[in-house]
């Protein structure tokens, strides 16, 4: 039986440290023209006690990813072949936290700089292995992928789960998961015995739980036998393969660290509740009751799902046919249960997805599956998780806003992306076909009923490029709250930038003078403004096919 890989595990570990920053959900932000904030919608928030002991639990933080792929094509044998693929995730603070948190965003960059140093080593190694064997290449190459998602972040603890996978031939891709912990104030990478107090009673809580969790086959895959499977372990300083969660402590153990590749990873999960004397309360004590995390397809979550005290196991993993999506199976307690496409009105449409968790402040659990389909078109679909199984899917046409800051770089093979981690203050895009197909946003809330609220009547529009009048045209002028002031002609020449919209029938622009000029639209195709074309009105209006 193959040994336990734990020089590559202490090799990989992560050095700096990494991302905090702020926040609460701002009450005071502008709404532009959105005359007023909905006062239904508000009725709904169910924050009541919002407020409570504010002053003893940690602000969530915000942060956005930057996300790099590559690839090499060569021709061979007639005709061109990939050679190789690379994908690789960064984390980034947002523009209102870098100047809070200086330390932090300079460990964020060198964090960037390793992770990326590591994924264009790997990339070379698997350009080297095409080489050695250009008639054996899967379909896409070889490839390695480095993602990253937030296990907690908020200004005690920023927590990563960070997953490898490289495929250079053989049987099967080698990776793992290999969660790292940062006290969110200075950036320090914690150690173990930074968050524990007895690592002897750790020590044997973690072997316990491992031989019971696994007791139907740990004696077939186990190798505890002729090493100490937790060297490294119990001296404390070992900073990888734990993850300082919001309500605990998660232990992960990938293939080869206790067991052989066929057994898959581990996961023991101590909770701080009832295990105070062991684990340092300050790295507990103020995390928030209620967050959203993205998690992983496929990997274990230890999670109390109907708010027993209970640790219960859950895992979600969507799959595919032909790149479609086809359903979900979930894993609650090692009882299956699968969703299948179904009705149109649950139909979810997507070639790929993300997933999430909410974990409410009444405790209830709530998984999201982001679906992205065709011509970007994405739906957030809530299921309601109990020990019995879900609840169908509620569907929202939304996706994650991708950051509107000036501190976002896009490099060369770069984009961004979106992440969630504040359920009671975060950015949401719609697509709009009112200007030409596009993407608007607004902030929204989760709710305890796991709904996805707006806290603004108006979207913004992401991109404000200008656009030329082609055809003459009154408007109205109004102010910030969508009071008429007057009336003018739009005249052809004059350049205007979308401003915001409700997204059904009306938009809002903006002259070469910031006035604010509202427009009514037909709210379906052809979109039309006083029965002409809204693309013979102005120049590069574009749709999606």
């Amino acid at each position: 039986m193959k040994k336990r890989v734990l020089s590559l595990l202490l090799v990989l570990v992560l050095v700096v440290g990494l991302m905090a920053g702020c926040g609460k959900k701002d009450n005071t932000a502008d709404n532009g023209t959105s005359q007023e904030t909905n006062n239904e919608n508000n009725e709904n928030n169910d924050n009541e006690g919002e407020n409570e002991s504010e002053e003893e639990t940690s602000s969530i933080i915000h942060l956005y990813k930057i996300l790099t792929n590559d690839f090499e094509t060569v021709e061979y044998n007639g005709g061109y072949v990939t050679k190789a693929r690379m994908h690789y995730e960064r984390l980034a603070l947002m523009k209102e936290d870098e100047d809070k948190y200086p330390e932090l965003k300079n460990a964020l960059e060198q964090y960037g700089e390793y992770i990326e140093g590591l994924a264009e080593d790997e990339y070379d190694l698997c350009k080297e292995a095409a080489d050695a064997d250009m008639d054996n290449l899967p379909e896409e190459g070889f490839f390695t992928e480095r993602t990253v998602n937030i296990r907690r972040a908020d200004d005690c603890v920023v927590s990563l789960s960070s997953t490898y996978s490289t495929y250079t031939g053989g049987a099967h891709p080698y990776g793992g998961n290999w969660p790292v912990s940062f006290d969110a104030k200075t950036g320090k990478e914690l150690k173990l015995n930074d968050v524990v107090k007895d690592i002897d009673a750790l020590y044997e809580l973690v072997e316990t739980a491992l031989k019971e969790k696994y007791a139907d086959w740990i004696e077939d895959f186990f190798i505890f036998d002729n090493e100490d499977p937790f060297e490294g372990f119990k001296t404390g300083e070992y900073t990888q393969g734990f993850a300082v969660d919001y309500d605990g402590l998660t232990l992960i153990f990938n293939p080869y660290d206790i067991a052989s590749y066929a057994a898959g990873q581990q996961v023991v999960k101590i909770p701080f509740k009832g295990h105070e004397d062991i684990l340092e309360a300050k790295y507990f004590e103020k995390a928030p009751a209620s967050y959203i995390i993205e998690i992983d397809s496929y990997s274990e979550y230890d999670i109390d799902i109907d708010n027993d005290g209970v640790l219960d196991s859950f895992m979600a993993s969507p799959y595919y046919d032909d790149y479609m999506f086809m359903g979900i199976n979930f894993s609650i307690n090692n009882t299956d249960f699968a969703y299948e496409n179904g009705t149109y009105e649950d139909y979810i449409s997507a070639f790929s997805g993300r997933n999430f968790l909410y974990k409410t402040k009444e405790g209830k659990l709530f998984y999201y599956f982001m679906g992205s389909g065709e011509n970007g078109y994405t739906t957030f679909n809530a299921f309601e998780i109990s020990k019995d199984g879900f609840a169908k899917p509620v569907s929202y046409d939304m996706d994650i806003a991708y950051p509107l800051s000036e501190s976002v770089v896009i490099e060369d093979f770069s984009w961004v992306d979106g992440c969630l981690t504040d359920p009671d203050y975060c950015k949401m895009q719609n697509r709009t076909d009112l200007f030409g197909t596009g993407s608007v946003a607004r902030t929204y809330h989760f709710n305890e009923k796991g709904e996805i609220v707006p806290d603004e009547e108006l979207f913004s529009f992401v991109s404000t490029d200008a656009h030329k009048v082609l055809k003459a045209i009154k408007v109205e002028i109004v102010d910030e709250n969508g009071n008429k002031t007057g009336e003018r002609d739009l005249e052809v020449g004059e350049e205007v930038r979308p401003y915001k919209t409700n997204n059904e029938d009306t938009i809002y622009i903006l002259d070469k003078d910031n006035n604010i000029l509202k427009i009514h639209v037909t709210n379906e195709w052809p979109y039309q403004i006083d029965g002409i074309d809204i693309d013979q009105i102005f120049d590069n209006i574009l749709y999606a096919g």
